[in-house]
């Protein structure tokens, strides 16, 4: 601490952050969507960042502590930006096929406590059955987050892979209840050195216990269910 005769080996705990995005988001659409998907669709969503932090003790902020305690920082970054193809129907209620290419959100699971994320990759995904099914097969390469904002960083790709399916099964096993089946494997390589973010401090491998570089495989296989079973209602038990 700056603060001779304080009790606390922390020193002053006081803090201040300002976080403020500005979203736009950009769409053309080709097709009748008035009953079924567009056929192509490009979307484009730029959002800017300001941001401001303010802490009453050194290197909090950035590693090195003559920066000192406060910090105002901006960012640009793509939350999407992709293209949308609809491959074709499969029924005359418009269940359907359709590709995604590009930065995207996607969700694993119904509150997203796996996987939830705006990342670059390729999605397969559509309906069944009058909407009753449906599935999602999809590949991501990680995009890096900005450090201050946690927004996507285009300008870093990770080597880290998430491959996900899922499928959805409305009305079972009763009506009112949805079922789902989820797969995810994360494949990650980045064990070829540490990784500082941008105010200085180790990020990768986490700064706990011993911080060597490792690479791992992970996989996830679940069944999970939202809705209720008579006079009971549950939420996303698995």
């Amino acid at each position: 601490t700056d603060r001779a005769g304080s009790i606390d080996v922390f020193g002053d705990v006081n803090q201040l952050f300002l976080n403020q995005n500005f979203i736009t988001s950009f769409s053309l659409i080709q097709g009748d969507t008035v009953y079924r998907p567009p056929d192509i669709e490009l979307r484009l969503t730029p959002v800017f960042n300001v941001n401001y932090a303010n802490v009453e003790e050194r290197r909090i902020l950035y590693i090195d502590p003559n920066n000192g305690t406060d910090r105002l920082d901006g960012h640009v970054a793509l939350q999407e930006a992709f293209v949308d193809y609809h491959i074709r129907n499969v029924s005359d209620r418009y269940d359907f096929d359709s590709v995604r290419v590009g930065i995207q959100p996607i969700q694993a699971d119904f509150r997203g406590f796996l996987f939830q994320d705006q990342q670059l990759g390729v999605r397969l995904f559509g309906t069944r059955d009058n909407n009753i099914f449906q599935y999602n097969l999809a590949y991501f390469r990680r995009l890096d987050k900005n450090t201050n904002s946690g927004l996507n960083d285009v300008t870093r790709l990770r080597d880290d892979d998430v491959f996900l399916a899922n499928l959805y099964w409305q009305d079972f096993p009763v009506r009112g209840f949805v079922s789902q089946g989820t797969v995810v494997y994360n494949r990650n390589r980045e064990n070829d050195g540490l990784f500082f973010n941008d105010n200085g401090f180790l990020e990768r491998p986490a700064s706990i216990g011993d911080e060597r570089p490792r690479k791992y495989d992970v996989v996830y296989a679940g069944l999970n269910g939202d809705g209720p079973l008579g006079q009971i209602n549950l939420w996303d038990v698995e």
